[in-house]
């Protein structure tokens, strides 16, 4: 970029250039008026002497007379444009060239129209170009017309004289008021260029702070060098509101920082003028700048949206939010407050995800607990109040009685057991999480399960070469997997017969359990991992359950960010196939 003083150069430059360009026209039709003038100025001075003769013949000798006086070729026609005298082409053409022939030239048909005419021509008589003035006058009521011609190249060399002239001392003129105006800006603009200098490494965030400007004696008296104090006693003061307000941004910067919540400043334009980072980490971004760029996510449309309405409202809003992630639901409370005067807002997020699900978790629990656990209740009551009579029982009777209370004492303390559990997974913490071995544990699984039933048939299949370890908890995974081998021995119905294949995926690990049980149709595939969902062989009575199993373990896969899906024939078996990611 050009700095003033180039500019005012390249200014100046540009005019002088632009001035001559134009003087050269400008020069040459002064020149051409001046002469042009000139040469009427002549044609005047010789008609008022003519005028003093007595007729037509007293002109001719008028002219005769006066034509060792005239430096210009002077002629005499009369109103038929007929030449009466020529002062110089007599000698060079016989009387008889011109006798009674009129003079066609452009400039004696303009004179005799308009008075005056004036033309260039070459002259093939003189062979010469000349320059033609006609005018007519009038004299003892008839009319005549004198033409005074020059040689054209005298009067192109006046011209060009001029011209040259004209043009040299205009460009001088201008180059001498160029120097001055130059020489006088220079002067007047250096001490505003020190200031500039002083100020210039502010400016470019090479210094944190506007140095003292120092002018020497000569400008410290003058104007500047008061502009010069204002500018150090106001950046005094400025230095001191800016420290005032560092300290205090970042006292607030210290206690927002601490909060759990997320906490986003915008201006009245929308920008962002503060985040912390519990906002960043919620909008996903790492820099401020970026904290709205997230075009259509549902997040950024929903805060923008209460900002907006916030400050046009003028009033505190809020709205709860859902979000689907890959570990479920999470619920987040946004506020905006708008500032006063329609200066802003300031938008606070609150994580209500772990209070939410708390509260679904202890509706959830009291609900299923009593339902499940009405049962038992109501059958152990009955054989207690039974028992209150024992004359009237039998000993068979009694143990019957009591093995069934003992059974059902049984039924609901794992129905307990499970819903614990179930608890513990919704609020599984990421620092329980390591590397799992699925071979070694699904081994571990299969030896346990041989033990406690040595009739069944287990056969574990995997690829050696494959990276068969993934991040997740393992006793969650152990529980999973053992809940899959327990329900395919305990829906078979000869010899049980379980199998576990392990497959690595790109991302993830697949455990495909498989069973030759008794089955299940499509209806009952679709609500089998429900809680509290038992199958039709387990409702007849054949299975021992509470309902709990599957659904245990499609939401510890959930809380690995894993899935569990399910294939079945009846007659045949069933296939469940476990994909746990592998970090």
């Amino acid at each position: 970029m050009l700095t003033f003083k180039q500019r005012v150069f390249l200014t100046y430059f540009v005019i002088f250039l632009l001035f001559v360009g134009l003087m050269f026209p400008f020069a040459y039709r002064s020149a051409t008026a001046i002469m042009y003038r000139a040469m009427e100025d002549r044609a005047d001075e010789l008609i008022e002497t003519l005028k003093s003769a007595p007729n037509e013949v007293g002109l001719i000798a008028l002219l005769k007379e006066i034509k060792p006086l005239l430096f210009y070729r002077a002629t005499l026609l009369n109103d038929q444009g007929i030449v009466l005298y020529d002062s110089h082409t007599r000698r060079l053409a016989s009387s008889a060239a011109f006798k009674d022939q009129p003079v066609n030239q452009p400039e004696v048909i303009e004179a005799m129209e308009k008075g005056i005419g004036y033309h260039e021509e070459y002259s093939a008589l003189l062979n010469q170009d000349f320059a033609y003035m006609a005018k007519s006058f009038t004299l003892e009521g008839k009319e005549y017309i004198v033409r005074i011609s020059f040689p054209l190249r005298y009067v192109m060399q006046i011209t060009t004289s001029f011209r040259i002239g004209f043009v040299v001392l205009s460009s001088i003129v201008l180059l001498l008021f160029s120097l001055l105006t130059w020489f006088v800006i220079n002067y007047l603009t250096k001490p505003i260029h020190k200031i500039i200098a002083a100020i210039l490494p502010y400016q470019e965030e090479s210094s944190p702070i506007i140095p003292e400007i120092e002018l020497s004696k000569d400008l410290q008296t003058q104007e500047f060098g008061k502009l010069a104090s204002a500018i150090n006693s106001m950046n005094h003061k400025i230095q001191q509101q800016i420290n005032t307000l560092v300290t205090e941004r970042q006292e607030k910067e210290i206690v927002l920082e601490s909060l759990v919540e997320g906490v986003v400043a915008v201006d009245g334009r929308g920008d962002i003028t503060y985040a912390n980072s519990q906002a960043l980490r919620f909008f996903g971004v790492d820099d401020e700048n970026d904290l709205f760029t997230e075009g259509e996510e549902k997040k950024v449309l929903e805060a923008k949206a209460l900002l907006e309405r916030s400050q046009t409202e003028g009033t505190l809003l809020g709205n709860m939010l859902e979000l689907q992630s890959d570990s479920g639901k999470n619920f987040y409370y946004l506020v905006s407050v708008p500032l006063k005067g329609k200066n802003g807002a300031v938008l606070v997020v609150q994580d209500y995800t772990s209070q939410l699900l708390i509260m679904q978790m202890r509706r959830d629990f009291v609900a299923n607990a009593s339902h499940e656990l009405r049962t038992p209740i109501t059958i152990i009551q009955g054989f207690a109040e039974t028992l209150q009579s024992p004359e009237q029982l039998t000993t068979e009777q009694i143990q019957h009685v009591t093995s069934k209370i003992v059974r059902n004492c049984e039924r609901m303390t794992r129905l307990i057991r499970e819903l614990l559990l179930l608890a513990d997974i919704e609020n599984l913490p990421k620092s329980k999480l390591e590397k799992c071995d699925l071979v070694a544990l699904s081994n571990k699984c299969l030896a346990v399960e041989q033990e406690m039933n040595p009739e069944a048939k287990f056969s574990l299949d995997f690829d050696e070469n494959e990276v068969l370890v993934v991040i997740a908890v393992p006793d969650l995974i152990e529980r999973a997997l053992i809940n899959l081998i327990d329900n395919g021995i305990k829906y078979s119905v000869e010899s049980p017969e379980v199998s576990i294949r392990l497959k690595e995926r790109e991302e993830s690990v697949e455990v495909i359990v498989t069973d030759r049980g008794v089955g299940m149709d499509q209806k009952e595939l679709e609500q089998i991992f429900q809680r509290f969902y038992r199958s039709s062989n387990a409702r007849s009575g054949k299975v021992r359950g509470s309902g709990l199993g599957l659904s245990i373990v499609e939401t510890i896969l959930a809380k690995h960010r894993g899935k569990i899906t399910v294939s079945s024939k009846l007659g045949e078996g069933s296939t469940f196939t476990m994909t746990i990611p592998k970090g």
